[in-house]
Order: C-alpha cells, then structure tokens, then sequence
C-alpha cells in the first residue's frame, strides 16, 4: 500500500513554522495521459493543469491517483530519497522492465544511487525515515526536528466522492 509522511516544523521561532515536506515510500506511476482523463483527476482543475505542463514539458509517467478507478496498469515507481546534508528531497523513476517484476526486482535493476551525487552523503529511504527510532527530518532552516505524520493511501477501485 502506498504510504507516505509529512514533515512539519512546529518551531514557533522558526520562519518556516507549519511548513514541510512529504515524502513517500515507492509511489506507483502510469501513463500521463490515462492518469489525466480519470475522473478523480478531471474534476480537480488545478491538479489537473499542473499534470498538462508536466506532460507538454515531455514526462510520459507520472504518479498514480488512488483511488485507482480505471485500474491504470503500473509502469514505474517513484522513489524518494533525503540528503540530510544538503538537505534535499531526491526523486529518482524506477521503470518496471518486465510486466511480471515486483517491486523488489524492478528496484534491483536500477541505479538509484545510495549516495547524495551533491555531497556524497548516504541517502536516506522512506523506510528510513519514518520508522519507530527513525532518524526523521530535521527542519533545514532552523535544524529542530520536524513532526512526523505518516499516512496511507486508498488503494479501492471505487470511486471517492
């Protein structure tokens, strides 16, 4: 199940106070332009004109809307990674080869790096990040710990209304 998880600085000093970044574990993709016609997409104009420009500026995949009415096949997976270092959210398409891979084997055939290619610092993975004793999210500006919110995705075939 696709999941995922904010961070958020509650730093009242901070000037960056109640913002943050989201982060998610490997996120589905599929074809940009199925992905624009389903009607969870279609009835979110905003949303939907930033999928256009993604698409004229030549993506051909982008990431799943779930709930995935029109059972859009999966093509890829969009994988997060954090520098804390930099720090920087990387994003990096990992694109299924064969139609049988899992996640597993279509993450083995990739070269996502295991270090930040800015400063050479080990990447962190979602997993890393948001579990129990996990070393989380400092905020970049004022460098306190973020607060973590992790939450699922809705994986039915039903559409929400």
């Amino acid at each position: 199940m696709p999941a995922g998880s904010d961070f958020i600085c509650k730093n009242e000093k901070c000037e960056h106070c109640d913002k943050g970044i989201v982060v998610t574990g490997p996120w589905p993709l599929g074809d940009i332009d199925k992905i624009l016609d389903v009607p969870n997409v279609a009835k979110e104009d905003k949303f939907r004109e930033g999928l256009m420009e993604l698409k004229v500026s030549g993506r051909t995949h982008a990431c799943l809307v779930y709930p995935n009415v029109d059972d859009i096949d999966t093509v890829g997976y969009r994988i997060h990674r954090w520098c804390p270092n930099c720090p920087c959210l990387w994003h990096y398409d990992a694109m299924v080869q064969d139609e049988n891979d899992t996640l597993e084997q279509t993450l083995s055939k990739t070269d996502i790096p295991e270090n930040c290619t800015t400063c050479g610092t080990k990447l962190q993975s979602f997993n890393e990040l948001v579990e129990q004793d996990g070393v989380g999210v400092d905020c970049p500006h004022c460098k306190e710990p973020m607060q973590k919110n992790t939450w699922f995705s809705n994986e039915t075939t039903e559409e929400v209304r």
